[in-house]
């Protein structure tokens, strides 16, 4: 299976899902709002969608995914909401228009275009991959992917093919670090483990504590003798024997 690294990975999926991008919006322009049930947001909501249009024309899928963004939040318009899906898509960013497709069948699910909808989604579901961290020792480290704090689990997480980067970090013990191209489809499983450098200090140490016993120990019994002998060589004491 290809790898995709994070520098390859959004314009080689830009370049594939640009075509069919400019081929879904040449037939959701001619259904857009024509077909669409009539809204007083209609007309900003039609401006916006020609906005995303144009900037999917010149391949500015960043643009275009924020003006059908605005154009559905303003319409309601699912074919807008397609759009802002096919954006995504086309940026490489499979996570978010995956989760985009399946609002989209939640929020309408009787839109005539469905089966288009669903046909895209079960593509996205076989492009996300997804890391699952199995075991995080300790378990009070904090972890960060690519960059942002997240919590730890269990349930795998989904991310764009590409490559990541994991760091776990926790007192008294050297930083995890892990770095990893994952590719379309892939799972992959993790164990994050700490090593600790701080160790027992060494007013902790539990050797130096039996160690401190064993002398104070000894010490007590060589005490006691020479506490006897003194006591046995006096010539006051009661053992001592007079010639």
């Amino acid at each position: 299976m290809p790898r995709i690294t994070a520098a390859e990975g959004p314009r080689a999926t830009a370049f594939t899902w640009g075509r069919a991008l400019g081929i879904a919006l040449t037939l959701w322009s001619s259904l857009a709002f024509a077909q669409e049930e009539a809204r007083e947001a209609a007309p900003t909501g039609r401006a916006a969608y020609e906005q995303g249009a144009a900037a999917a024309a010149e391949e500015r899928w960043d643009a275009a995914h924020e003006a059908f963004a605005r154009s559905y939040e303003l319409s309601g318009a699912p074919s807008a909401g397609f759009n802002a899906a096919m954006a995504l898509r086309a940026q490489g960013r499979h996570v978010e228009a995956r989760a985009a497709l399946s609002s989209l069948l939640e929020r309408h699910p009787h839109w005539e275009h469905n089966d288009a909808v669903r046909e895209r989604l079960a593509e996205e579901n076989h492009t996300v991959a997804f890391l699952q961290l199995d075991a995080v020792d300790p378990p009070t480290a904090s972890l960060r992917l690519d960059g942002r704090p997240i919590p730890f689990t269990t349930e795998p997480i989904p991310l764009d093919p590409a490559e990541h980067v994991l760091r776990a970090e926790a007192p008294g013990h050297a930083p995890f670090d892990w770095t990893g191209s994952l590719a379309p489809g892939e799972r992959r499983t993790l164990t994050i483990q700490l090593a600790s450098i701080g160790g027992d200090s060494v007013a902790e140490s539990p050797w130096l504590w039996i160690a401190i016993g064993a002398v104070l120990v000894g010490g007590g019994v060589l005490a006691a003798v020479l506490i006897d002998d003194s006591l046995q060589l006096a010539p006051e004491s009661e053992n001592t024997v007079r010639f």
